[in-house]
């Protein structure tokens, strides 16, 4: 948002020269609101940009009825994705697998594995040990 309280895309009308608006397509998986979704529909409709591709909406969930975007659901140059799309069976028994060893971990006092390269994270103290990826390991010492 614009310190005025405007979407940060606040009209593809403007935004766009009308030479190459035809070519654009517009991805968003940040955020609903930096986009003016009222003049992003606008815009496809009247085929001022050739598409677009969200997982986020301002309002959520999005849906085919009662909502402001419905007509997204019935355009060809439009994807719409749920904002989980790494929901799959694999991924899902991935993370299952981790939270159980991540609880065993605290139940057993061993050092809990982080797997984040998020330097917010290596701030923690005893009992955590740091992997970064399956090569590199950055092991902070810790206790049992």
């Amino acid at each position: 948002m614009t310190p005025c309280g405007r979407p940060e895309i606040y009209s593809l009308r403007i935004a766009l020269p009308n030479a190459g608006r035809a070519k654009v397509q517009l991805i968003n998986s940040a955020r609903g609101a930096i986009v003016d979704e009222t003049a992003l529909l606008d815009a496809l409709e009247s085929n001022k940009i050739a598409g677009a591709g969200l997982d986020v909406f301002s309002s959520e969930p999005l849906s085919q009825t009662k909502h402001p975007l419905q007509k997204l659901f019935k355009m060809d140059n439009v994807l719409l994705f749920p904002h989980l799309t790494f929901y799959t069976k694999e991924a899902m028994k991935r993370l299952e697998l981790e939270v159980l060893e991540r609880c065993s971990e605290v139940v057993e006092n061993y050092p809990v594995i982080i797997k984040s390269k998020d330097p917010r994270l290596l701030g923690q103290g005893l009992h955590v040990r740091y992997i970064i990826d399956e090569y590199e390991s950055l092991n902070k010492p810790a206790t049992k």
